[in-house]
């Protein structure tokens, strides 16, 4: 039987804890930004670099716009080329989780697309467990049907979300 994070004290640290960095999408998806695609970069672009003032940012961009993601954030944000649908890291991306001694790893979840409203989104389903292999920290996999956005955590075991996120039935039916 694997071990669950639990079993090995991690946890997943309060919304308001120190953390080492912040991870960032570059927006992508034409089907939703439409003509405000750029204005959506150029506002990506201001938020990573204010970020930027205070921690480390890594901004995640699909490799046929990386090049372009880089020379728009300038050298104050860590660009890499990740496969992705769109720029929603917050909902697809890894939950790091942490425990007494610093160790860390990666809580990944089923990523849908918020009940497969967008399609395909099978690299943003994919993107949790490729940034816990760029970390190098270990990912946990879970069945749960959720958005990292659809939920938060005070670090001492409680989980506040909204049941229209976690029980509606085009993310976990039954």
């Amino acid at each position: 039987m694997t071990n669950k994070p639990r079993d090995l004290g991690l946890t997943m640290p309060a919304e308001w804890a120190p953390h080492a960095g912040c991870w960032m999408g570059w927006p992508k998806r034409t089907s939703i930004w439409l003509e405000h695609l750029e204005a959506a970069r150029d506002d990506t672009v201001r938020v990573a670099q204010a970020i930027a003032r205070f921690e480390p940012v890594t901004m995640i961009a699909d490799p046929a716009q990386a090049r372009d993601a880089a020379s728009r954030c300038g050298s104050s944000v860590r660009v890499l080329a990740v496969p992705i649908d769109d720029s929603w890291l917050r909902d697809s991306g890894p939950t790091f989780l942490r425990d007494s001694t610093a160790t860390r790893a990666a809580a990944h979840f089923k990523f849908n697309a918020w009940g497969e409203k967008c399609r395909p989104y099978d690299l943003d389903a994919a993107v949790g467990a490729r940034i816990a292999s760029i970390v190098g920290v270990p990912a946990y996999a879970s069945d749960l049907v959720v958005e990292g956005g659809g939920f938060l955590s005070d670090g001492e075991g409680t989980l506040i979300t909204a049941e229209t996120c976690v029980l509606n039935p085009n993310r976990n039916p039954g």
